[in-house]
């Protein structure tokens, strides 16, 4: 019977253990605002051709942004 006890207060220590790592405190997420311009090239010092409605992404998430017709996005 005791061994029956030892081994309940180990597995409900287990069970704590592994709801603080998996449930714990978590990053909290913060938006951030990107913007930038998009050209086809760059020539000498000067960018030239802006890129309308090119579509830009991070590899951080799922958003997308269209250029406009001055390649900001």
């Amino acid at each position: 019977m005791a061994r029956l006890a030892n081994a309940k207060g180990w597995a409900a220590l287990l069970l704590v253990v592994l709801l603080v790592l998996f449930v714990g405190p978590r990053e909290r997420r913060q938006s951030a605002y990107l913007e930038g311009y998009v050209y086809q090239r760059c020539s000498g010092e000067r960018l030239v051709g802006p890129v309308e409605a090119a579509i830009v992404s991070t590899s951080v998430d799922a958003t997308t942004a269209r250029t406009d017709i001055n390649g900001h996005f």
